[in-house]
């Protein structure tokens, strides 16, 4: 799945900003456009792994239909099988950006 420039862009920013742990996010679109949501990591380890605030994720539902999750690997580089894993069982795409490598993974 390709998105426009501006999301990547946006979750580069977020990431680097939040390079010591894996941030998340979810990408939504509105009737007229493509979005980015930061959303609070909330998992007990968020060095190692993500979860999205429930509360983040009811609001952007209500703001559009939601595309993909984004979370990054701050220390690895593309999707593990388990993100793999829980991108087919949640039928949703997950775009996952590794800052060792600087590149942007979509499942």
């Amino acid at each position: 799945m390709k998105f426009p420039n501006n999301i990547y862009i946006e979750a580069k920013k977020y990431s680097l900003d939040n390079s010591k742990i894996e941030c998340c996010g979810l990408i939504y679109k509105t009737p007229n456009t493509i979005c980015f949501k930061e959303c609070e990591n909330t998992h007990p380890d968020p060095e190692n792994f993500f979860e999205i605030n429930s509360s983040d994720y009811l609001k952007t539902i209500s703001l559009g239909n939601v595309l993909a999750v984004f979370h990054s690997h701050p220390k690895t580089k593309g999707p593990s099988e388990k993100d793999k894993q829980m991108s087919k069982n949640l039928d949703i795409p997950f775009l996952i950006y590794s800052l060792i490598e600087n590149k942007f993974y979509c499942t």
